[in-house]
This record gives structure tokens, sequence and C-alpha cells, in this order.
């Protein structure tokens, strides 16, 4: 299913969000800020499973530039086009070792 609309993706959400405040990057930068005031350091890494496009990422990597940003997501045309857009992330590569 998420393959379908992964190429408009971010269309969907700016028609979606017109009625609400903060821009889909407000919202995307503001879980990551939450988590990163609840832990007292950087992890080494970070997963973020369910990652689609990677509309989290650009904030993952500015909060925690030390850490090394694993990706996963069941649809491969996100994974596409994320990996497109942050040639840093490591998909489905090693997602052990985590707390």
């Amino acid at each position: 299913m998420f393959d379908e609309v992964a190429n408009t993706y971010v269309d969907s959400l700016r028609r979606n969000h017109r009625f609400i405040p903060g821009s889909i990057d407000w919202y995307s930068e503001y879980k990551v800020r939450i988590t990163s005031k609840l832990i007292s350091s950087s992890p080494e890494k970070i997963l973020d499973f369910g990652c689609g496009i990677g509309l989290s990422v650009p904030h993952l990597h500015h909060f925690f530039p030390s850490s090394d940003i694993l990706a996963e997501d069941t649809s491969v045309n996100s994974i596409d086009i994320a990996l497109k857009s942050f040639s840093f992330l490591q998909f489905g590569k090693n997602v052990s070792g985590f707390d």
C-alpha cells in the first residue's frame, strides 16, 4: 500500500496539513526534538523503524550528529526516496545492538 503513495506522500501531507498550525517539517522536527530531551546522551545508533520517505532523518542527523542512523520500512519505494535524499543512511544493515 505505501509503495503506491510514496511518490505523492509529501503532497498529500501538505494538502491535509494546511488546516493545522505548523508545517510538515515542524512536526517532524518536533518529535525528534522531544526525543532528544528525553535521553541524556547521543546513542551510537538510531533505528528509524517505519522511516517512510525519511521526513525525520534530517532532524535525527541534526540532534544526534554523532549517531549512525539506520532506517527500515516495509515500503521499498519509500526507502528508495529516503536513500536518494540522505546518502548517509544505512538501510537494513546490522539492525542488532540496540538497547
